[in-house]
């Protein structure tokens, strides 16, 4: 039996030794002079357990150790029979489909071909950023001129330097593959625990098999990594409080590294009616950020501010990037094929305008989620603002590609495993037509913008059909989220 606290304070101090070895090894001649992968990778690992250790110190309770292993062994082995028949199903899929399509000797997707924009050899995103990084540590150039990230990235990516192509490929598509499973199955699991998890398996299965799925695994990208980061630190956030420090950490990470996260913060909301807290909260993280942007000098920081006003300033018109400027861009020069020249006319004249309206009814959604929240007093998970915040993600960037569509199947296996309790038969009819709707245009996102209809092509209708659909089914379903001791979801 030990007092967590002491436990908390052990970490604490390997992490602290950690991260000083890796800055003096230059001074006591361990390993080649200047900053190496290895030294950011033991730093990132000593700020990691110093962080975490934070979470064991301020619960001053007591840990025993050996009951807790037979608490994890019993919690693992009384799974129901499902887990284990679904485990039997993910072994073929590694062996059958993973390791055949994306793991084979020609270092190309093996598989139907012309679905997705395919570049030879494969993992071309993850070689690409990992070279500039090699360059960056080399001092042969400054990898943020190529690169379109914060400087962070940088530091969280270089162990890939560590390894060489295409070992650094298996590794991402490792990852890849682990972060689906625990956002789209583990994560969702422990927040509707005693429900019926059909749904989860449902759309876990749909998101593995998905398109945008396929083209995130063909390029070698990381957004499933950074979705699950940030998953991870609601989880952590909502379900252990004494951890948030490290939630904090894992959700500024998944900023650093993509920046859309930043959407994600609204889901580190423990109390509406808490002003003054929420926006403490969210100004701390503001300037926490911001100083990240400074982790590899002031220089850097400039370099990557002129990067980003390039990068927000241009369109990249695509029909797999389902950005809200790709679809308006679109729309407005092509007219999507249902649109007479003059009516395209038209609508080019009003691009300004109609970018503003679908940017305003994406605003409107969110506040009557965000509003609902607040009314209720709900302090859960709220599954309809993670869809809110998931779709912001996807659409308000100039640059979406469809192989951020992975985000979507955790969030709404969490949304849609909702168990109303409204016995109104207008209501029980119209939730049914919303689901209809909203699992027909999901279902659509699963498949290749070759084989959808143009006026569909861009995922970006889709995606506002699916965020229209879930609002009225928070309003129409009277949702109302809190979390209990035994289960995410209390219906009232």
């Amino acid at each position: 039996m030990i007092k967590t606290c002491k436990f908390g304070y052990s970490l604490l101090g390997i992490g602290i030794a950690v991260v000083l070895f890796s800055l003096i090894s230059d001074y006591i001649g361990i390993g080649k002079p200047g900053i190496q992968a290895a030294q950011l990778m033991l730093i990132q690992f000593g700020v990691l357990l110093s962080v975490t250790s934070i979470g064991f110190i301020v619960s001053d309770s007591e840990l025993k150790v050996s009951n807790l292993i037979d608490q994890i062994a019993a919690r693992i082995f009384n799974l129901p029979a499902s887990n284990w028949v679904f485990l039997g199903f993910l072994i073929a899929y590694i062996l059958l489909f993973i390791i055949p399509v994306f793991l084979n000797s020609d270092r190309r997707i093996d598989y139907l071909t012309r679905y997705i924009p395919e570049i030879t050899p494969i993992g071309r995103d993850l070689s690409f950023a990992t070279s500039g990084i090699k360059s960056w540590l080399s001092g042969n150039g400054f990898y943020l001129k190529d690169l379109n990230y914060p400087p962070l990235y940088a530091v969280v990516f270089s162990p890939f330097l560590l390894l060489t192509y295409p070992s650094t490929f298996f590794v991402m598509t490792t990852i890849t593959l682990s972060c689906m499973v625990v956002s789209s199955l583990i994560l969702p699991s422990l927040i509707v625990k005693n429900k019926d998890r059909t749904v989860l398996f449902f759309f876990f299965l749909t998101g593995i098999f998905s398109y945008g799925m396929q083209f995130e695994l063909e390029r070698g990208q990381y957004n499933v990594f950074a979705f699950t980061l940030s998953f991870l630190a609601a989880y952590i956030f909502h379900r252990h409080y004494q951890f948030r420090h490290l939630a904090y950490l894992l959700i500024s990470v998944a900023i650093q590294i993509k920046l859309y996260p930043v959407f994600f913060t609204l889901m580190l909301v423990k109390d509406w009616r808490d002003w003054k807290g929420n926006v403490l909260r969210f100004v701390g993280l503001g300037i926490f950020n911001i100083s990240l942007l400074f982790v590899l000098g002031y220089k850097t920081f400039i370099d990557f501010i002129n990067t980003m006003s390039v990068l927000f300033g241009s369109v990249w018109t695509r029909p797999y990037n389902h950005s809200l400027a790709s679809f308006v861009r679109d729309l407005t020069s092509t007219g999507l094929g249902i649109f007479k020249p003059d009516a395209v006319n038209m609508l080019k004249e009003n691009s300004s305008l109609i970018r503003f309206i679908l940017i305003l009814y994406y605003l409107i959604c969110l506040a009557i989620i965000v509003g609902r929240a607040y009314k209720n007093n709900e302090n859960g998970i709220n599954p309809d603002l993670f869809v809110a915040c998931t779709i912001g993600a996807m659409i308000i960037p100039s640059l979406s590609i469809d192989y951020k569509l992975p985000l979507l199947p955790p969030v709404m296996a969490l949304a849609l495993s909702y168990d109303p309790q409204n016995d109104h038969r207008i209501r029980q009819i119209i939730k049914a037509i919303l689901l209809i709707v909203v699992s027909l245009a999901y279902s659509y996102t699963l498949f290749s913008f070759m084989h959808r209809p143009t006026f569909l092509a861009n995922c970006f209708p889709l995606l506002m059909v699916i965020l229209t659909g879930i609002t009225c089914l928070n309003v129409v379903d009277e949702r109302k989220f809190f979390r209990t001791e035994s289960q995410e979801y209390l219906i009232t």
